[in-house]
């Protein structure tokens, strides 16, 4: 029967998602794990961890790691905050490391003053990724609301280009 073509055609029937069935093309899941990796060694570890453990939440974390890049290469400003944050993580590293070795309690207080500001910018870089990531949501939300009023005052029309395109019967 030529039914389900139809219904596929007319968007009243999807077929379930590849990603939800199997694995992502081997060519894109490595050059997705391979931009994780170079982004962040430990998320890397991480997702490699989780592919031998449990699949479905790889496929998960990956799709998430492919919509963040793809997010990233959108907006200039969400790269410079990743590269702001991956700096500022690297400073509150060595200060953390210099305060373990600290010689006196002046050192300490000064080191530790350091770490407060430095942990205050990794806050508003978080925040400030955060907002705009809830920015790009409601616009999408905005679309797909938008398409929504479109879908359903077109109802008419799109019933009855369906049982025109429908075969004869017998």
């Amino acid at each position: 029967m030529r039914l389900l073509p139809m219904l596929l055609a007319a968007g009243l029937f999807a077929p379930v998602a590849f990603a939800q069935d199997g694995p992502p093309p081997p060519d894109r899941e490595r050059q997705l794990l391979e931009q994780v990796r170079q982004q962040d060694e430990c998320r890397y570890e991480k997702l490699l961890e989780l592919r031998d453990r449990n699949p479905q939440a790889y496929r998960r974390s990956l799709e998430e790691a492919a919509r963040h890049f793809q997010e990233m290469r959108a907006n200039p400003r969400v790269m410079q905050i990743e590269a702001d944050m991956k700096a500022v993580e690297a400073q509150i590293r060595a200060r953390a490391l210099a305060l373990q070795h600290a010689e006196s309690d002046k050192e300490a207080r000064r080191i530790q003053g350091d770490l407060e500001a430095l942990i205050g910018q990794m806050f508003d870089l978080r925040s400030e990724m955060q907002r705009m990531r809830i920015e790009q949501m409601r616009e999408r939300l905005a679309e797909l609301e938008g398409d929504l009023a479109d879908r359903e005052e077109n109802r008419e029309d799109f019933v009855e280009d369906f049982l025109e395109r429908l075969p004869p019967g017998p």
